[in-house]
């Protein structure tokens, strides 16, 4: 934590295999790598290759099938807790040295995109071009070694002012960008003989967090009066996309709570508005979310964890680009929605 980079490995998890958080304050860039002055989160987007390096060291000491595999242990080097990396003033360039270049590394099967909306500067769709999301794709290829990612939209949080020109056109561009993938990757493996087949991500698989966030915060405006509770009507707001124009003027509306530059949104944050802003809280905080930014997660991590474990097995059970876009959709059909999740 001392540059901001947030890493955590946890392994075994339930079932094998291993999980890994890595906090990037920006969009994976190849220009940002070894850029500690951009790791802050009032810059944000740089990233140390060391990092990674450690990450995939600590998943093949971790794993017993890597150790299996490899007949000189002192390839696995300790994991150990780096004292030596304190907060300090960035200093510009920081390419860390590597004294354990014969650690034993390991690749990881999938990796998944939060983009970091709110820490970006100005997040609008200049960010999220097909060319800058395609970037952080391969880089997840080049650097972990994956052979699929996952790709969450944005979801509603504090930091959006307007979800018509923002939300929906960053949203937009990473929905299109997975559903063109494969059309995309076969296209360019044939303009290069095929030659970069085996350096490309295979599957890009689409994770829509920003629906589920859309009918969260439609169900609980409704429920608290801010917007129509005609359900019929809702229903064909959220199918048709035009829900972010009923919702969009609700963002004007604010508790006194708790960042003073992008206070909590009341119609998506408040449970009850009775006695808004009479509290140091600004209103009685809702299960979902309790301060617009982060999930509760013992209310939605089901429909997410749920939702990611639903796309893996679409790539396992399904050969055929169709077959996985049509169980993707299922998928998010299922979990990324207020639809009852039936258990047979």
């Amino acid at each position: 934590w001392g540059l901001h980079e947030g890493i955590n490995l946890a392994s075994p998890v339930r079932g094998g295999g291993a999980v890994a958080g890595w906090r990037i304050t920006g969009i994976f860039r190849q220009e940002q790598m070894n850029n500690n002055q951009a790791m802050p989160n009032d810059t944000g987007g740089g990233w140390m290759e060391y990092d990674v390096k450690k990450i995939r060291r600590a998943l093949a000491a971790m794993s017993p099938s890597k150790r299996a595999e490899e007949e000189d242990s002192s390839l696995f080097c300790d994991i150990q807790e780096d004292t030596a990396r304190k907060r300090t003033t960035p200093v510009q360039p920081a390419v860390e040295e590597d004294p354990d270049s014969g650690c034993a590394e390991e690749n990881f099967d999938v990796v998944v995109h939060v983009f970091p909306f709110s820490w970006m500067k100005k997040p609008t769709i200049k960010w999220f071009t097909f060319d800058m999301i395609d970037e952080a794709v391969q880089l997840s290829r080049k650097q972990f070694g994956a052979k699929i990612v996952v790709l969450q939209t944005i979801p509603v949080q504090n930091n959006v002012v307007d979800m018509v020109s923002e939300l929906q056109p960053i949203n937009d561009a990473i929905i299109n960008y997975s559903d063109s993938y494969e059309t995309n990757r076969i296209k360019e493996v044939n303009d290069n003989s095929g030659e970069e087949l085996n350096e490309m991500v295979e599957t890009v698989l689409l994770l829509d967090v920003a629906r589920l966030s859309y009918e969260l915060f439609t169900q609980n405006a409704a429920s608290l009066g801010l917007i129509t509770n005609d359900t019929v009507a809702i229903q064909e707001a959220l199918l048709d996309n035009s829900i972010n124009q009923i919702l969009n003027p609700l963002l004007t509306q604010r508790t006194k709570c708790c960042n003073p530059k992008y206070p909590q949104i009341v119609g998506f944050t408040c449970s009850d508005i009775s006695s808004l802003d009479e509290t140091p809280d600004g209103c009685t905080r809702s299960r979902y979310t309790r301060d617009g930014m982060h999930w509760c997660m013992e209310e939605v991590g089901g429909r997410i964890n749920g939702g990611l474990a639903c796309l893996l097995k679409c790539v396992e059970h399904e050969s055929e680009s169709s077959d996985i876009r049509s169980c993707e959709k299922q998928c998010n059909d299922q979990f990324m929605s207020l639809t009852p999740v039936t258990f047979e």
